[in-house]
């Protein structure tokens, strides 16, 4: 799938279709019932909820769409530094047939390099990075922001329809009366709104921290290993992360004109201790020691990619890696090189002689190490 679709394609996914469904119901739920006992027309406190009720409720649409179809933005196709002599510390992307820019990664999903990609979000059927960052963020805040006011206000109405016994024993009318599906669909899309507001504040925090360290999650993946091995090797001299440029700059590289960055996406500010450079030739050297640690394996049963293979047992389809990442069908008598372990699954790439090399997840009863596999086929012949 290409990252440059177009806004009709991008929506038409079921991660745009279901957070728009979730919008609309909460909104509509919220604005049918509010208006019960707060109508806008006829007190300041309501004139004042529609206010903010719609302007939450706008911004986030707005935000969420230009999230979807402004994009992280893309490196071009066969793209190669101005001088030769830095391409020796860039990785090469095969399928891109070009350097990766610093910050940049390449998305299974979407089939280029992305530009300081953060994540690859399926509720966005795109990536967030460099020029969407700050269309996310903002989304995150509104929404979190309205579901906050849609909580109160839906609760609140639940309350006043509970408690309509007390005006009728003073000879009052109630100021709510919903029907039975009405009350459902209220206690629904409040149980809706707070789930939302936990799930989004908790991003929200995780994007901001990023945001004033000026890191993305793939770089503190990094970093994390950049420690590793400095542990591993005293001699090492300390890594210094290049891009953190202390809060208010880093908050430029997301914020400076409204939402929109500062800077190409492909050359960026970097400290006055560190060069442009820095991060990418500890990301080779990581790479590097990847390989040496890269362990063959033997396939031994076949493995169609599905995310419960059965035939592959009961644990396997259980306990699974809650992972971003694809699975890779395994054919008998493939090999593979694993680099990354879970208690039933593996991760790997598989060998071949093509340039684009398949990788993914697959269960570990379908494979055994290569140093075990004459031994295995001696047991099943």
């Amino acid at each position: 799938m290409e990252l440059r679709l177009s806004m009709y394609g991008r929506i038409c996914h079921w991660g745009p279709i279901v957070a728009i469904a979730i919008i609309k119901l909460i909104s509509w739920t919220t604005l049918h019932c509010s208006t019960l006992w707060l109508p806008f027309s006829t007190s300041i406190a309501g004139v004042i909820n529609g206010v903010f009720f719609f302007t939450f409720a706008f911004s986030t649409v707005y935000n969420y769409l230009c999230a979807i179809t402004v994009g992280p933005g893309v490196v071009p196709l066969d793209w190669r530094p101005e001088k030769k002599e830095n391409e020796q510390c860039l990785q090469f992307c095969a399928i891109c047939n070009g350097f990766k820019a610093p910050r940049s990664h390449h998305c299974r999903k979407c089939g280029r390099c992305v530009m300081k990609m953060d994540h690859h979000c399926p509720w966005l059927n795109n990536c967030v990075g460099h020029f969407n960052h700050g269309y996310f963020i903002m989304f995150l805040l509104c929404a979190v922001c309205g579901c906050v006011q849609a909580t109160i206000l839906l609760l609140t109405t639940v309350y006043k329809f509970f408690n309509s016994g007390l005006y009728y024993m003073h000879g009052l009318a109630p100021p709510v009366r919903l029907t039975t599906t009405s009350l459902i669909l209220c206690i629904f899309s409040s149980g809706m709104a707070i789930g939302v507001f936990i799930a989004l504040s908790f991003l929200l925090y995780t994007q901001m921290k990023s945001v004033l360290r000026n890191r993305t999650g793939i770089e503190d993946w990094i970093l994390e290993k950049a420690e590793e091995r400095r542990n591993e090797d005293p001699t090492l001299a300390p890594f210094i992360y290049p891009y953190n440029l202390g809060w208010y700059e880093n908050l430029k590289q997301v914020f400076f004109k409204g939402c929109l960055p500062k800077g190409d996406g492909i050359s960026w500010d970097v400290r006055k201790d560190c060069s442009e450079y820095d991060l990418t030739i500890e990301q080779l050297k990581q790479k590097e020691l990847k390989k040496l640690r890269k362990k063959p394996f033997k396939t031994v049963a076949p493995y169609n990619g599905a995310i419960c293979p059965w035939k592959n047992g009961i644990c396997a389809c259980f306990r699974f890696p809650w992972s971003l990442d694809s699975r890779m069908a395994l054919n008998p008598d493939d090999m593979v090189l694993v680099t990354r372990y879970h208690k039933f699954w593996l991760f790997g790439e598989k060998v071949s002689s093509s340039p684009i090399k398949a990788k993914g997840w697959f269960p570990r009863s379908a494979v055994v190490p290569v140093t075990e596999y004459q031994k295995y086929s001696k047991k099943t012949s």
